[in-house]
C-alpha cells in the first residue's frame, strides 16, 4: 500500500523571455506515469490538457525524486536502512513517464526549446507535435536545441517529455557501479534544465574565450581569443554585426566585427588580435597558488540594425598544460607553474536532486579540507557546480564513467555499442565541451575511466573536443592505458580501495598505489560516520551486524561486490586495536583508523611532489558519498566530518610537521610559496599511560618551499614493546604553526609482498596498538578534561571558540577530542574548525576555532558545543552564549 501523496505547491506556467537573447528554465514539472495518463503526446502536450491531478516536481528531477518530493517517502527517510529498496516497486518504472510544463509567449521572436540532459532518452512534444524523438534525445549528457517557432503562438503553450525506461548497462546514462545501490528508477527524467529561449533571425551559440600569454612578457600580457557559432534561422543571407565586451571592475574592452552567414547556415565568430590584449591581467589560480579572478564576456548579434541575440559568460585568464614526468605521472601546469593535484572523487545525490545551498557547503568543505581538485567520474554535474569551483579555486577533472554502457567495449558490462550509441557518445562529448570549456576550474577531461576507449571512439571524442575549441589536456583513461588519438594517459589505477596500513602509502612499487606518479583513485576504503550519523542511517539490526558480524553484507556499503561488507576493515581494527567491545567502541576505533590512514596517504603524496620520480597527483576515493554510506568518504552525506576528514585536513596543512613512516624521520614540509624561518621543532615521546618519555628541540634556520626537510630520526623509546605516542610541534618565532600526534608501535605493520590484491594488500604482521584501544574500555583510567565555549557573530558567520584543558596530572592522554556544534540536541553541519580530533597530554591546553554560516543556526537558542573523545568518560557539554 502506497503512502498517501502530499502534492507540492502548484506550478504556474512560466513566462518565456519576450525579446531576443533570453533563456528561461522550466521552473517545475507536472509528472505522471503512462500507466495512469496514457502515451498520447498529441493530447498531453496541449496547453489545455488537464494535468491538475499529476504530481509536481522541481525543474531538475528524476521520477523517484518526484515521488519522494510528493510524500511517498520522507526526504529524511528514503535513505534510511533499506527503505529505498523496499518501498518502491521497480515495476513502476518499467513504463514511460510524462514530464509536462506550460509556458507563455509574447512578442514576434523565434522560439527554441533546449533540453540539457534527460535520462535515458525521451520524446519532446510541443503543443501536440513531436519535435524530437528518443533517437535524437538520448543520453544523459546530450544537449539538443530545437526551433519550435512554427509550433507555438502568443499566449499559453505547453511542452512535454515522454521519458522512457532505461538501464545504465544498456543506455549511455548514469550508473552507480559499486558506489551505492542503484535507485529503482535508474534516475529516469530531465535531471538537467530544460529551457525556452528567444532570438531574432540569427542566434549565437555558447561563446568561448581562450588565453595565450605573450612569448616575451609571459603572464604579464594575455592575448584573448573569442569564438562563438552564429546560426542563421532566416530564409535569406545575413550580414551580422557582433558587438562584444570583456570586463571586470577595473577593465572594460569593447570590440566589433561583421560576419556574413548564408540562409539556414552556421558561421564562426572569431575575434582576436590587438583588440583583445590585456596587460598585467588578473590571473585565475588554483586554491593555494593565488587568487581566483574572473572576467565577464558579453556578445550581441545584430541583423539589419536590430539586436537578434545576446549571450554572455564568465571566464578566467589562465592556461593549462600537462606532460609526463619520470615515473609515468602526468604533471599539470597552470599558467606555466607545476601544480600537484590533490583531489577527491565526487558524487552528486543518488537521486540527482539539486540543492544549491548543500552544493556550496560541499565545495566549501573541499576547500577547507585542503584539497585543490575534484574528479567527477561520470555524474558530471550542473553549471552551478563548476561556478562554485571557479570561485573557490578547486580544479576539476571530469570524465566518463566506468563499468557501464560507457565502457561496454572493454567487456566490463553493458550491451555492445551500435552506430547510434557512437553518435550519442560523440554528441555527448561535444555538449560537455561546450558546458565545461569556459570554466577556469576545469583542467582536463578523461575520455576513459577504468579502460581507455577503443581507438575509433577515442578519435571521435578528440575530434568533438577540437571542434568545440577545447584547449585543455585530454586524458585517455584513469589507468596507464593510452590511445593514439590522445596520447599516453600518465595515470595509474593500482588501488587500493580497502584498508591498508599507513606505511603502504610510502611504497615506491609501481604496481601499488603509493606516492609515485598520478594515482587517479585510491584510499584505505571504508570510512564510518560517527555514531549519531550511523544511527540515522541504519536499523538496530544493521548496527549490531556492523560490529558483531562485519563479514555480512550491508546495504549501505554498496551493491554486491568485494566492498559490500567490512571484513577487511574490521579485521584490521581487531588485530591492531583489539576486538571491539561495543558498537561505540567499534566506531571510536574506526575514527582512529580513518584518521591515521587518510593522513598518511596525503602526507606521503605531498612530501614527494618534487622527487626525481614525483608524485604528481592523487585522487582520494572518494570525497563524498551519494547517500548515507559506510564506504569511501572524507565527509559523510550529512556533511559531518569523520576521523578521515581530520587526518587529511592535518596532512594538507600548507606548513606541516610530520612523521615519515618509510624513513622513520621527522620532516617539515613547506607548501607555501615563501621561505619560513627561523623555526624550531619539538619532538616528544609519550607512553600510552601518559608519561613523558623524552623531549628534544631542533632549531631550523629556514624551511624553503618544496621538498621536505628532514629534522631528526625517530626510534622506539627504550623499554617500550607496544604502542607509544609521538608528538610533533613546529614553531615560527613564538607562534605554533603545526602540531601532529601519531600513535606508533614497536611492533609495526608489515605488508606481505605476496598478498597483493587489486583492492587491498595482505599483511604478515599487524601493528600492535591494542593498548591504545584499551584506553577506551570501561576499566581504563579516564582523563579529566575541562571545556568552555563562546561565540561571536561576524557578518554572515558565527565564530565559535572552545578552550580545552587536560587537568588530570596522572591520567593517560585525552585521545581524539572531537568538537561538534549542537542546536537543541541536533548536530549542526558543516562547521569549519581549524582543527579537530585532537589529542591532549597531561597539563596541555588547546583552543579550537570554528566557523559556521548563521543561515544554518538561525535560531541560536539551545546552542552548545559537545566535546566527545575516544576515552572520555562522557561527552562534555559546553553551553554557548552568542555575543552579537
Amino acid at each position: 500500500m502506497r503512502t498517501p501523496i502530499v502534492p507540492m505547491a502548484s506550478i504556474e506556467p512560466m513566462t518565456a523571455p519576450a525579446g531576443a537573447g533570453g533563456w528561461a528554465p522550466v521552473p517545475g514539472w507536472q509528472v505522471a506515469s503512462t500507466a495512469d495518463a496514457g502515451v498520447e503526446g498529441e493530447l498531453v502536450s496541449l496547453p489545455g490538457y488537464d494535468a491538475s491531478s499529476w504530481l509536481h516536481a522541481p525543474a531538475r528531477s528524476t521520477v523517484l525524486a518526484a515521488l519522494v518530493a510528493n510524500g511517498e517517502a520522507a526526504p529524511d527517510d528514503v535513505f534510511f536502512s533499506t527503505v529505498m529498496r523496499d518501498r518502491f516497486d521497480p515495476a513502476r518504472f518499467a513504463v514511460p513517464w510524462w514530464f509536462r510544463a506550460a509556458f507563455r509567449l509574447s512578442g514576434p521572436a523565434r522560439t527554441y526549446v533546449q533540453v540539457r540532459g534527460v535520462i535515458p532518452r525521451a520524446d519532446l512534444w510541443v503543443n501536440g507535435r513531436r519535435v524530437l524523438d528518443a533517437g535524437a534525445l538520448a543520453g544523459a549528457y546530450r544537449v539538443e536545441t530545437v526551433d519550435v517557432t512554427e509550433h507555438v503562438s502568443p499566449g499559453l503553450n505547453a511542452l512535454a517529455l515522454l521519458v522512457y525506461p532505461g538501464d545504465p548497462m544498456q543506455d549511455l546514462s548514469i550508473g552507480w557501479i559499486d558506489w551505492a545501490p542503484p535507485p529503482p528508477d535508474h534516475n529516469m527524467g530531465p535531471w538537467r534544465d530544460v529551457l525556452v529561449g528567444r532570438s531574432g533571425p540569427v542566434r549565437l551559440g555558447p561563446p568561448h574565450v581562450t588565453t595565450t600569454f605573450d612569448p616575451e612578457a609571459g603572464t604579464r600580457r594575455a592575448h584573448l581569443r573569442v569564438r562563438a557559432e552564429l546560426h542563421n534561422r532566416s530564409g535569406s543571407p545575413q550580414r551580422v554585426l557582433i558587438s562584444g565586451r570583456v570586463a571586470r571592475e577595473d577593465l572594460s574592452i569593447g570590440f566589433t566585427t561583421e560576419v556574413d552567414v548564408e540562409a539556414g547556415a552556421t558561421a564562426l565568430v572569431d575575434v582576436r588580435g590587438d583588440r583583445l590584449v590585456i596587460d598585467d591581467p588578473r590571473l585565475w589560480w588554483p586554491i593555494g597558488e593565488g587568487e581566483q579572478d574572473l572576467y565577464a564576456l558579453a556578445l550581441d548579434a545584430s541583423a539589419e540594425g536590430i539586436v537578434s541575440d545576446h549571450t554572455e559568460t564568465v571566464f578566467g585568464i589562465r592556461t593549462v598544460t600537462s606532460d609526463l614526468r619520470p615515473g609515468g605521472g602526468r604533471q599539470f601546469e597552470v599558467n606555466g607553474r607545476p601544480v600537484q593535484i590533490l583531489a577527491g572523487g565526487w558524487s552528486p545525490d543518488l537521486l540527482l536532486r539539486h540543492d544549491g545551498r548543500r552544493l556550496a557547503s560541499q565545495i566549501e568543505l573541499c576547500a577547507h579540507l585542503g584539497l585543490n581538485a575534484i574528479r567527477p567520474e561520470g555524474k558530471l554535474e550542473n553549471p552551478e557546480f563548476y561556478e562554485l569551483c571557479d570561485a573557490a579555486g578547486i580544479m576539476t577533472l571530469p570524465g566518463w564513467e566506468c563499468c557501464t554502457k560507457w565502457e561496454a567495449a572493454a567487456g566490463t558490462g553493458g550491451t555492445p555499442w551500435d552506430d547510434h550509441d557512437l553518435d550519442v557518445a560523440e554528441r555527448s562529448m561535444a555538449s560537455e565541451a561546450e558546458l565545461l570549456r569556459c570554466h577556469p576550474s576545469v583542467v582536463g577531461f578523461l575520455i576513459g575511466s577504468d579502460f581507455a576507449p577503443p581507438e575509433p571512439v577515442a578519435e571521435r571524442y578528440v575530434a568533438a573536443l577540437e571542434e568545440r575549441w577545447w584547449d585543455l589536456p585530454v586524458v585517455a583513461s584513469a589507468t596507464e592505458q593510452g590511445t593514439d588519438a590522445s596520447g599516453p594517459s600518465g595515470m595509474k589505477m593500482t588501488g587500493p580501495y580497502d584498508w591498508v596500513p599507513p606505511v603502504y602509502w610510502y611504497s615506491r612499487d609501481p604496481q601499488r598505489g603509493g606516492a609515485v606518479g598520478f594515482n587517479s583513485e585510491t584510499s584505505a576504503g571504508h570510512v564510518l560516520p560517527r555514531l549519531e550519523g550511523l544511527r540515522r542511517m541504519l536499523s538496530q539490526g544493521e548496527l549490531e551486524r556492523l560490529w558483531q558480524h562485519p563479514e555480512h553484507s550491508q546495504y549501505h556499503s554498496g551493491p554486491p561486490s568485494v566492498f559490500a561488507d567490512l571484513r577487511v576493515f574490521a579485521r584490521a581494527l581487531a588485530e591492531r586495536y583489539g576486538p571491539p567491545e561495543s558498537l561505540a567502541d567499534f566506531v571510536g576505533k574506526a575514527q582512529l583508523a580513518g584518521y591515521e590512514a587518510a593522513r598518511a596517504q596525503f602526507e606521503a603524496f605531498t612530501s614527494r611532489a618534487l622527487e626525481d620520480e614525483p608524485a604528481t597527483g592523487v585522487v582520494y576515493w572518494m570525497l563524498n558519498p551519494p547517500w548515507p554510506s559506510l564506504n569511501w568518504q572524507l565527509f559523510d552525506y550529512d556533511l559531518d566530518t569523520p576521523g578521515a576528514y581530520w587526518g587529511a585536513h592535518k596532512a594538507l596543512e600548507r606548513l606541516h610537521v610530520s612523521y615519515a613512516y618509510d624513513t622513520k624521520t621527522v620532516q617539515v614540509l613547506n607548501r607555501t610559496r615563501a621561505r619560513v624561518g627561523p623555526s624550531s621543532v619539538i619532538v616528544r615521546h609519550w607512553a600510552v599511560e601518559g608519561d613523558l618519555l623524552a623531549e628534544d628541540r631542533h632549531e631550523l634556520a629556514a624551511v624553503d618551499p618544496g621538498r621536505p626537510l628532514e629534522v631528526a630520526p625517530v626510534s622506539v623509546p627504550a623499554g617500550v614493546r607496544g604502542p607509544w605516542f609521538l608528538e610533533l610541534e613546529l614553531y615560527e618565532d613564538a607562534a605554533r604553526r603545526s602540531r601532529n600526534v601519531y600513535w606508533l608501535s614497536a611492533t609495526e605493520d608489515v605488508v606481505d609482498p605476496g598478498g597483493l590484491d587489486w583492492y587491498t594488500v595482505g599483511l604478515s604482521q599487524y601493528s600492535d596498538l591494542r593498548a591504545v584501544g584499551l584506553l577506551g574500555t570501561r576499566e581504563a583510567r579516564r582523563p579529566r578534561v575541562l571545556g568552555t565555549a563562546r561565540a561571536t557573530r561576524s557578518g554572515a558567520d558565527l565564530l565559535v571558540e572552545v578552550d580545552l584543558a587536560h587537568v588530570d596530572g596522572s591520567a593517560p592522554p585525552a585521545l581524539h577530542l572531537h568538537a561538534s556544534l549542537m542546536r537543541s540536541g541536533e548536530r549542526v553541519a558543516p562547521v569549519l574548525w581549524d582543527d579537530n580530533d585532537i589529542t591532549l597530554f597531561r597539563g596541555q591546553t588547546a583552543v579550537q576555532k570554528g566557523r559556521v554560516a548563521t543561515a544554518g543556526v538561525e535560531d541560536r537558542q539551545g546552542l552548545a558545543v559537545v566535546i566527545e573523545g575516544f576515552n572520555l568518560h562522557r561527552p562534555l557539554l559546553c553551553p554557548l552564549a552568542v555575543a552579537c
